[in-house]
């Protein structure tokens, strides 16, 4: 088995919107709601330590298991400042929804138009060897 990166943005390529579908350029073009919610969504992927749940501590487990998302960030290492900006990242995506009603898998969408865009032959194989480790959620504790 290889050895794990630290964070998925050493296996992400550059954001690149004209890679997009046209209809998700303009709407990052034309709103600035959700242009700002990609670059969270950009920055907060980029930081997102790589690990299998078969590997954190029984407190990030109970953390996880909580809903805890802040302690959790801290148990992993995670900064105040990447903390912060996880949850305002969080908060766009709360705030886009709700701008968009009629649509309630709007962000969830999107967000895997993005990925599909910036995903990598390097990712996809991470994700495979995630998958490999555990594939699914953890199991809550007992």
């Amino acid at each position: 088995m290889t050895a794990l990166p630290a964070t998925y943005g050493e296996v992400l390529a550059a954001l690149d919107v004209a890679a997009w579908p046209p209809e998700l350029a303009a709407q990052y073009r034309d709103d600035a709601l959700f242009r700002d919610w990609v670059h969270a969504l950009d920055r907060t992927l980029r930081a997102e330590k790589v690990s299998s749940w078969t590997t954190w501590t029984l407190d990030e487990r109970r953390a996880w298991d909580a809903g805890d998302v802040a302690q959790f960030s801290r148990l992993r290492g995670y900064t105040e400042a990447q903390v912060a900006d996880y949850l305002a990242y969080v908060e766009l995506g709360r705030r886009l929804d709700a701008a968009h009603p009629d649509d309630p898998d709007f962000t969830f969408c999107a967000m895997h138009d993005v990925l599909r865009t910036i995903a990598t032959p390097a990712f996809d194989a991470l994700e495979a060897q995630l998958a490999a480790i555990a594939d699914g959620p953890p199991p809550r504790l007992a």
